[in-house]
Formats: C-alpha cells, structure tokens, sequence
C-alpha cells in the first residue's frame, strides 16, 4: 500500500474564556461545526440578586448562582444541558455567547435591569427543509387505425397516432424551516387521477417555476400487401374521464391563559384589568394561587388595557413575568405588599398568555 505523508499546519486564537476543543476526524462538535452563534451584550449586566432567567425554545427557565460571580453565572446557564456558554470580548465590549443549531434561545434577564435583549448571528450553509413539487404529464388521447384491404391483389393499412402538445410544468418552493407538500397528478386520456401528500420537517421562502412544452408529434405508418379479398376495420375506444377530490381542513390552535407561583415570595390574591372585570375563564385552580400552585384558565382577551395583580404575604424580593406566545413581553420587580400593574396589553383568544411570579 503506498503511503502518503503531508504537513498539517493551522494557528488557533482563543479570545474567549472557554477551552477550544479541535477534533480533527469527529463531527458534530458545537465548538467547530455549529453554524448559529447567539451572543448577549453583558458589558453592565447586575448578577447582585444572584437569581434571573433566560429563555430557550419558547420556554423561560430559572437560574441560581452566586451573587456577582460570572464564573457561577456561566456554570448556572451551563447546567441547564442546552448549548455551551462563554464570554468574548469584541472591541472592549463583554458578550456571552452560545454556538447552537439545535436550540433556539431569547432574552435572559439579570437582576437591575430586568431584561439583556440577545442578538443572534447565523451562518448557514443549509439543505432545504421543505420542499413542494407539482408534476402536470398529459399523455396521447387518441389512437385510429384503420385498415383497407382490396381484393384481389392490394392491401393497404394505414396507421396514425398524433399526440398532442405535451406540457410539463414544475413548482418547487423551499421554506425554511417547515412543510413539505408533494403534488403529482397523471392523466391517462382520459383518465385523471390527483394525489397529495404533506409532510411536516423541523422558515425564507425560494420558489422555483418551470415550464417546458414539447410540440405535437405525428407518425404514421403505410404497409402493403396482395390478398384475394378486400376488408376495411375501424375500432374506436374512448375511456371516460375519472376525476378523484380529496379536501383537507385545518382547524387553528386556540390559546390559553396560565397564572402560575413556582417559587414567588407569598402568594397572588387575584388578577383583573379596568373597574375589576376579570378577562378570562377559569377551567382549574383558584385564589390565592400560593407558591408551587398555578391556575389554568380558558380563553383570555385584551386590547390596550391593564392588568392588575394582587400579591400578599411578601417575606423577599421577587418578580412578575409576562410572557405572550413563548416570548417575555413585560416583567415587574416585587419588594412589598400591594397591586403591581402591567399598562397597555394586547392579546386575542389565539394567544398563549403566562403571568409568572417567581424568585
């Protein structure tokens, strides 16, 4: 066996406080192959409470650690099990970042502040995750053979087929990131059969359209031969168009509204908007809603106006988060007894509303 030898030289800067990692000969290691980086902007980030929250995948986890210590920051974040996170320095600015294609993550909040907005940086060298494809092929609708015979020494047999214009048409539309729907419908003259399919995938839009038409085409084949006799047949077959429709509907997700008191200081009297009218409908739970208790409500709606929230009980600093659809819409920090309002809230029935009390 020949052998081959070769000089592998590279120079690897670190600008950040994690170890590097460079594996040669694995793949899926985040450090080398992750291609979306999300970095927060910490230059003044308050870790003086030593609790706060950061959002993955739509949902808001707590954290503990040790009062302004980053290194117990990071260990924080990193036992959650999501991405690997460190901090850099890009032109005398502190960032906390995270290298994740299988994560999604959002805001984290710190303690004076109540919220570091995050920024996300991706770089993609991606396969479509969706696909749709339309295929059109019209095939000959008409065959005619005819046959003379001349007795008694000429035979004569004609045969044409003409197929008409053929046109093929193709759609192709890639979403990125989430729905496959496969098209094809054949039509054997005159016979027309339709069937789709769609398939969900884990979304910038490409579509792509091609049209090719082939004109008509004609053959015809002339043979003689001598027979005593003379016979003419004509055979016509038509075959009735078939047609097959299938509907499919889809019904839109509802919303719903959850108070919720994992680990708040005391305990939610009640919720409420304008003149003390409540804005939703209770399916389980009730007040107060005391810590490690939550109340699922039905359908819930507002349009530019407050919401009220009653807390007793108080012993230590905790906050009020409001979440719409995943995302941390507002947040209050708690430091006694009383009525803490949120101003000016939006929502439909559609929506999916979390009002969290929580250290």
């Amino acid at each position: 066996m020949a052998l081959k030898k070769e000089l592998v030289q590279f120079s690897v800067q670190n600008n950040t406080d994690c170890d590097i990692n460079v594996p040669l000969l694995q793949r899926n290691i985040y450090s080398i192959n992750a291609t979306t980086k999300y970095s927060w902007n910490i230059q003044s980030i308050d870790l003086s409470c030593g609790s706060g929250s950061i959002v993955v995948n739509g949902g808001t986890y707590s954290l503990t650690f040790t009062a302004n210590s980053l290194s117990s920051y990071l260990q924080a974040l990193n036992n959650l099990g999501f991405g690997f996170f460190c901090t850099e320095t890009i032109s005398s600015v502190n960032y906390l970042f995270t290298q994740d294609d299988t994560n999604v993550y959002g805001n984290i909040n710190d303690c004076a502040t109540g919220t570091t907005t995050s920024t996300t940086t991706t770089s993609t060298t991606g396969v479509p995750t969706t696909s749709t494809t339309s295929t059109t092929t019209t095939l000959p609708s008409t065959s005619t053979t005819t046959t003379s015979t001349t007795s008694p020494a000429t035979s004569t047999t004609t045969s044409t087929t003409t197929i008409p214009p053929t046109t093929s048409t193709t759609t192709s539309t890639t979403t990125f990131p989430a729905t496959s729907t496969t098209t094809s419908t054949t039509t054997i003259p005159p016979t027309t059969s339709t069937t789709t399919s769609t398939t969900t995938i884990p979304p910038e839009t490409s579509t792509t359209t091609s049209t090719t038409t082939f004109p008509p085409s004609t053959s015809t084949t002339t043979s003689t031969t001598t027979f005593p006799e003379t016979s003419t047949t004509t055979t016509t077959t038509t075959i009735p168009p078939t047609t097959s429709t299938t509907t499919t509907t889809t019904t839109a997700a509802v919303g719903s509204f959850t108070i919720d008191n994992p680990t708040g200081s005391g305990q939610i009297d009640n919720v409420y908007t304008t003149g003390g009218a409540s804005f939703y409908t209770i399916s389980s739970g009730s007040f107060p809603v005391t810590t490690g208790a939550a109340i699922v409500a039905g359908l819930a709606s507002l349009t530019a106006s407050p919401i009220f929230v009653d807390i007793s009980n108080f012993s230590s600093s905790s906050f009020l988060f409001l979440f719409i659809n995943g995302v941390l819409n507002d947040s209050i920090s708690v430091t006694a007894n009383g009525t803490y309002t949120f101003n000016n809230k939006t929502f439909t029935t559609s929506d999916t509303i979390l009002l969290e009390y929580t250290l």
